[in-house]
């Protein structure tokens, strides 16, 4: 019995109620499979107890200790209990923050095992964060390695241990493991998954623990594996006559354009022109650093189809990017004849009607929007290929609804957040992928300058003069008005600084998230012709915003970003003739932070730049956000699994080419696909 298959739902757990039920289903936890696939996501060690002497530096430890009196504070005008305690040879306090109802716990000679972290404040041993049971023989949260779960909601770390033990009770005495019998036998691995599970939630060692890890961390990249082949395998399914596509549109539009193309493209578009004529559909990632030229090459890459009498839908993540999107195709292609249109929920119902005529009965050849795109009233005459902009931001079934729109169409997914080949192979492994490094001949390197935030006035000096010589700015803030929270900045008072204190013989403008569409479109307007010369702004123009003119940017807070993001508020300047300048203002760095900031600094290279993050943050955490897409293993790690990514991608093939000697695991992959009910795209 595969553990998958424990869809018992938690309700048959006890003591479970709807508040409960209801923060396990915020975690993805519906059954008691999933509760056991839960793991945890660290571990306390309190298998081995050591004298309070040796907890002195700053390290978790575990004592047995008894209390030896009681003292009280005043703290924010409340008595806050000091226990004193000892293990015979030396002391410490425990100091009750918020935790009154102790007193009683904590009872003079009264006996105690404590888990804390120490350290000597006040000529003493003291701790404010620590966990305590009463001693006993056997004790419920001591004497053992305890894991720690992610919470929400109602759900404590008592809480989720306890129904994870009532779980395994509930499960089969055995499951089985889905890799194949030879391979359990060569590496020398236990065939019994329970007792996998149960060492991974309650290890009574360590070396328990990397056991069970191994074991349970190599059926999930294969799985993983098998699942990227399967569903490469459903695509070349679908098949089609391969031939030969016109050309002659993509040769004019070539022809029509003011500069040469870079090697990077012409390559990429020779991979994904001959994707195009194969005898099934196109799926490829084409992954480039910001100014590379991406949405060209996908927009020369769709002049085939059109020519071919097909239709084109490119989806972007908001409406200010298809918007540029849409007028850069319509720059290119209406000389063409080619007829390009703009749809997204914003327009006016009378021409959205009109735009949803022309796509239904094959007029508009090309058409540019948001979400829009796979809305229900939305019908294409004959849509061959679906293009995909910042593809990390859609979800899988956002992708596959604008899919299901045509008859198995090609796609072509565009990222401009320079991906690390290992991540790339794992998130992407089922697709093909171009890669776009070069920039135009003309393209300047931008010069990047660290700022200390008191140094702000000197940043505002230079920009002053840029504004001088006819040049334009961006200004970027992390939030969009004051918080109580966070003593940052924000873009609404810095706009009228900027306006009034600052610049104010210049016209500045303001945009963010919550500013209205057609106010964002008026202002960004005004700023690509010049009529605005600062723009204040969140991180909305990180993707896709374009004005030649800008040549110098200052991001505020810098530290509060990812080196992903940083990059990508960069590439927004310099993308002219001009030299491009950005400022990276910063408060307050970690030296995490200083070593994330000089790779910046040192250099301009997105790929570099997302290897080194990948190093500093690892995978969970380089996406900055929970992206769709984003590699999201239960406990696999790109970093320290790389033999084990190598060795079970390469068993997955194996499988894969003999289904009949694997039927069982391909008869479970059939039944895990047909239950997801979406595709990998």
């Amino acid at each position: 019995m595969f553990i998958e298959e424990l869809t018992l739902p938690l309700d048959r757990l006890k003591g479970l109620g709807s508040e409960t039920a209801k923060a396990f289903a915020q975690l993805g936890v519906y059954s008691v499979g999933d509760l056991l696939l839960h793991y945890p996501r660290a571990y306390e060690d309190r298998s081995n107890f050591v004298p309070l002497e040796q907890a002195r530096h700053g390290e978790p430890v575990a004592c047995i200790v008894h209390v030896k009196a009681h003292d009280f504070i005043d703290y924010r005008g409340e008595q806050v209990l000091k226990a004193a305690v000892s293990d015979g040879h030396s002391d410490a306090v425990l100091v009750c923050y918020g935790r009154s109802f102790l007193q009683q716990i904590l009872a003079i000679g009264q006996k105690i095992y404590l888990y804390g972290v120490f350290q000597f404040k006040y000529n003493q041993l003291q701790t404010s964060s620590f966990d305590i049971e009463i001693y006993s023989p056997e004790p419920e949260n001591f004497n053992k390695i305890l894991p720690l779960y992610n919470l929400s909601g109602s759900l404590s770390q008592n809480k989720v241990r306890k129904m994870v033990k009532q779980a395994f009770e509930l499960c089969p005495e055995h499951i089985g493991c889905l890799l194949p019998e030879e391979t359990w036998q060569s590496l020398g691995l236990p065939p019994d998954k329970r007792q996998c599970l149960h060492q991974i939630h309650w290890p009574n060692s360590w070396t328990e623990y990397h056991n069970a890890r191994s074991v349970l961390v190599m059926e999930e990249l294969f799985l993983f594996h098998l699942a990227l082949l399967w569903r490469r395998h459903q695509v070349q399914q679908k098949k089609r006559t391969a031939h030969i596509l016109p050309m002659q549109y993509m040769h004019s539009a070539k022809m029509r354009l003011p500069f040469e193309l870079t090697e990077d493209q012409n390559r990429a578009i020779e991979e994904i022109v001959l994707d195009l004529q194969q005898k099934y559909p196109m799926r490829r990632l084409l992954q480039g650093d910001v100014g590379t030229g991406k949405t060209l090459v996908a927009l020369l890459c769709s002049c085939p189809l059109i020519e071919e009498g097909r239709q084109v839908a490119m989806m972007a993540p908001t409406e200010l990017l298809a918007r540029q999107h849409a007028q850069n195709a319509m720059r290119l292609f209406e000389p063409l004849g080619i007829r390009a249109a703009f749809l997204t929920s914003n327009i006016r119902s009378v021409q959205r009607k009109q735009v949803l005529q022309n796509l239904a009965n094959g007029d508009i050849q090309l058409v540019v929007g948001t979400h829009a795109l796979f809305s229900a009233d939305v019908e294409y005459a004959d849509l061959g290929m679906v293009i995909i902009d910042e593809q990390h931001r859609f979800g899988v079934m956002q992708r596959e609804k604008l899919l299901a729109k045509g008859k198995n169409p090609d796609l072509l997914l565009m990222t401009a957040t320079p991906i690390p080949r290992t991540l790339a192979l794992t998130v992407f492994g089922d697709l093909d992928c171009s890669m776009l490094r070069q920039y135009p001949a003309n393209r300047l390197p931008v010069r990047t300058h660290l700022v200390h935030a008191p140094n702000i006035a000197k940043v505002h000096q230079f920009v002053a003069g840029q504004l001088q010589a006819g040049h334009q700015a961006y200004y970027i803030y992390p939030l969009i008005e004051e918080s109580e929270q966070e003593d940052l900045k924000n873009v609404q008072a810095m706009y009228e600084e900027l306006k009034n204190k600052i610049f104010p013989e210049y016209k500045v403008g303001l945009i963010h998230s919550r500013v209205d569409e057609e106010e964002k479109r008026k202002t960004m307007a005004a700023f690509a012709n010049g009529q605005i010369q600062v723009l204040a702004a969140t991180t909305v123009v990180e993707v896709g915003v374009d004005v030649p003119n800008a040549t110098v940017m200052v991001v505020e807070a810098c530290e509060r970003y990812g080196l992903a993001a940083l990059h990508q508020l960069r590439g927004r300047i310099g993308r002219g003739d001009a030299q491009g300048y950005c400022f990276f203002v910063y408060n307050h760095l970690s030296e995490e932070g200083k070593a994330r900031l000089k790779v910046l600094y040192e250099n301009l290279d997105g790929f570099v730049i997302a290897n080194e993050d990948l190093k500093l943050r690892g995978p969970g955490e380089f996406w900055g956000y929970r992206q769709s897409g984003a590699a999201r293993f239960r406990l696999a790690d790109l970093e320290s699994d790389t033999d084990a990514f190598a060795q079970m991608r390469t068993l997955a093939m194996q499988v894969f080419e003999k289904p009949e000697k694997n039927s069982k695991i391909m008869q479970f992959l059939d039944k895990i696909q047909q239950r997801a009910g979406e595709s990998m795209y």
